[in-house]
């Protein structure tokens, strides 16, 4: 029996280990979009990247002599690119996670709170000299949403870089700035959109920021500041598409203007981006007020439901929400922001209500009450009522027969 336990935990925990492998592709790759995705992602596997800087990193063994067969090539590798793992994981801990790229390709996540270059160019050196590898860096992120930016500069240092010529460690941000890639890119673009769509001012703010220093506080070519300025261009024309906005087409020929004048002449470009950053904004804190308008209106059909099926002892977080055809998650989210309140408190707070106008009455049990009000179970009902009335059903049943003997 023990063996066979053991041999279950080894099975579940290498199955884990395959699911967080796959979540780590699936983040560097920019398949995930949404923070709240990369939450519950993280929260169902048992593990957490929370941590103040990530820092991505593309290992590549070298090829082989093509003398070698096949089998004997893979098997080289293999061995490779397990002590490379090993190695940096007696480093780095538990705060290092990888995944397989291809057959001669690791990428890795680092997450630290602390400054690891040289540490991590100390062990990338000693790792040079026991097996043929190569390492490329992207830029050191402070949010894991920007770890498929980093990875792209990562491949990016990868494809740009002479490995006959080159040290075992190459960071994307020693490159030459004229090889170096503009900071933006079709996620990353896609993900602002998403934030605008929601109202996530706070956010976009970030983001845009961000995009600032990383394309133009940085002091990068006149390439590709122009590339960034047709990038905040095309953005302004996505996120504007389909607006409900008086003169759009005016709004768009005018910025397209300042896009040629600033293309001409790259030092305009604080103050085009400054125009790029109102636009986007405007139309963020206008999506912000249509959705709290309409999740209002939803909150007000979620809480007249609940009035009407309180009685139900199937009713819970998960049979609204399926009802509304929305998330668990999101229906908590909602409720709680609508009314300062938790759903399942709400829940509780009307059927203890109605319990307490059923106890007036001395002729319904209260195991009959409890059923009546949507309670499986009496001894649910009985610790339901005390957290809410302080007292037991009998005793709030007991007190308000004194009263009327009283009267």
């Amino acid at each position: 029996m023990v063996n066979q336990n053991n041999a279950l935990t080894s099975y579940v925990e290498k199955q884990r280990s395959k699911l967080i492998e796959s979540f780590i592709r699936k983040l560097l790759l920019g398949d995930i979009l949404y923070m709240s995705d990369i939450i519950r992602e993280q929260e169902s596997l048992g593990f957490s990247m929370c941590s103040d800087k990530y820092v991505v990193l593309l290992l590549v063994v070298d090829k082989p002599n093509e003398d070698f067969s096949q089998e004997v090539i893979i098997k080289q590798v293999g061995e490779y690119k397990q002590h490379v793992k090993e190695t940096l994981s007696s480093e780095f801990s538990s705060s290092i996670l990888f995944t397989d790229i291809d057959m001669f390709s690791i990428a890795s996540i680092i997450c630290t709170d602390d400054d690891i270059s040289e540490s991590l160019e100390s062990v990338i050196d000693e790792l040079a000299r026991e097996a043929p590898i190569h390492v490329y860096v992207g830029s050191i992120v402070e949010e894991v949403m920007d770890v498929p930016r980093a990875y792209k500069e990562a491949m990016y240092a990868y494809n740009n870089t002479d490995t006959a010529s080159c040290p075992p460690l190459t960071w994307y941000y020693d490159m030459p700035a004229h090889r170096q890639l503009s900071n933006y890119n079709l996620l990353t673009e896609q993900r602002l959109i998403n934030h605008i769509k929601a109202g996530n001012t706070y956010e976009v703010e970030r983001m845009l920021l961000e995009l600032y220093n990383s394309n133009i506080a940085e002091n990068k070519s006149a390439n590709v500041v122009r590339c960034f300025a047709y990038d905040m261009y095309r953005l302004v024309c996505r996120v504007l598409d389909g607006q409900r906005l008086e003169d759009i087409n005016t709004v768009l020929k005018e910025l397209s203007i300042f896009l040629d004048v600033t293309m001409t002449n790259v030092e305009k470009i604080d103050a085009f981006f400054d125009e790029i950053s109102r636009l986007c904004i405007d139309v963020s804190n206008m999506n912000r007020q249509k959705s709290r308008s309409s999740g209002d209106l939803l909150c007000d059909k979620i809480m007249e439901y609940i009035k009407d099926s309180y009685t139900d002892t199937q009713l819970c977080v998960s049979s609204i929400a399926e009802k509304f055809g929305i998330s668990d998650k999101y229906l908590s989210q909602l409720f709680k922001e609508r009314t300062n309140e938790n759903i399942s408190d709400y829940i509780e707070k009307i059927r203890i209500g109605r319990a307490c106008e059923l106890l007036k009455r001395m002729d319904i049990g209260i195991k009959e009450i409890a059923f009546s009000v949507g309670y499986s179970s009496t001894h649910t009902f009985r610790a339901a009522f005390k957290r809410n009335m302080g007292v037991t059903p009998s005793q709030y049943r007991n007190g308000n027969a004194a009263l009327l003997c009283t009267d």
